[in-house]
C-alpha cells in the first residue's frame, strides 16, 4: 500500500501532503496528480522536491508519467524509482508510434505520407512489429481500422518503452 503525495504544483500542499503520508510508515510513496505528467519540467521539479523529502530507502512511484520516453527518463533522472502511463497504449490506438528520429518522438501512422513507405516504424527498434510489418502496412491496418493494427501498435509502443528504460540503466 503506497500513501500518494498530492498538492498540485503548490510546494507548501505537496510538503504538508508529503508530511503526512511519510507518518504513516507505507512500504511506499506515490506523486500524483497535477503536480507530475503534463509539463515534464514542472514534473521534474516537483519529483526532486519530494525525493528530497522522503527516507532513501522508500520508492517513490510517479503515477502518470511517461507520454514520451524521454519524460520516463527525466523522471527517472529526478528520482523516481517506478512510473506507470496508458500514454504507449493509448498513443498507439490513436496511431501514434513511438520513434526515436522523429521531433516529437512519435509519428502519425494515418498520414497520407506513409501509405507506400516500405520502412519499419523505427529503424532502431528490436520489436516484432518493426522486424515484420512496414509503416505502409501499418497505415493501411489503421486506416481500415483493423484489430490486428492496435495489437501491432500496443507491441511496438510498449517495447520502445521498456527498451528506453532499460538503456538508460544500462548507461549508469
Amino acid at each position: 500500500l503506497f500513501g500518494i503525495i498530492q498538492g498540485g504544483n503548490f510546494a507548501d500542499l505537496r510538503r504538508a501532503s508529503a508530511e503526512f503520508v511519510i507518518s504513516q510508515n507505507l512500504p511506499g510513496i506515490a506523486i500524483g496528480g497535477a503536480s507530475v505528467g503534463k509539463d515534464p519540467a514542472q514534473t521534474s521539479e516537483n519529483i526532486h522536491f519530494i525525493r528530497d523529502l522522503l527516507p532513501t530507502n522508500i520508492p517513490l512511484y510517479a503515477m502518470g508519467v511517461g507520454v514520451r520516453p524521454s519524460d520516463a527518463i527525466e523522471a527517472i533522472k529526478a528520482g523516481a524509482d517506478m512510473f506507470d502511463c496508458v500514454a504507449p497504449t493509448r498513443l498507439a490506438r490513436c496511431g501514434q508510434l513511438y520513434n526515436r528520429e522523429s521531433k516529437s518522438e512519435y509519428i502519425d501512422i494515418g498520414r497520407t505520407k506513409f501509405k507506400l513507405d516500405p520502412s519499419p516504424v523505427d529503424l532502431s527498434c528490436d520489436c516484432s512489429t518493426c522486424s515484420q510489418y512496414t509503416r505502409a502496412y501499418l497505415h493501411h491496418l489503421f486506416k481500415s481500422r483493423e484489430l490486428l493494427y492496435y495489437r501491432l501498435a500496443t507491441i511496438h509502443n510498449l517495447r520502445t518503452m521498456i527498451r528506453t528504460v532499460a538503456n538508460f540503466r544500462t548507461s549508469r
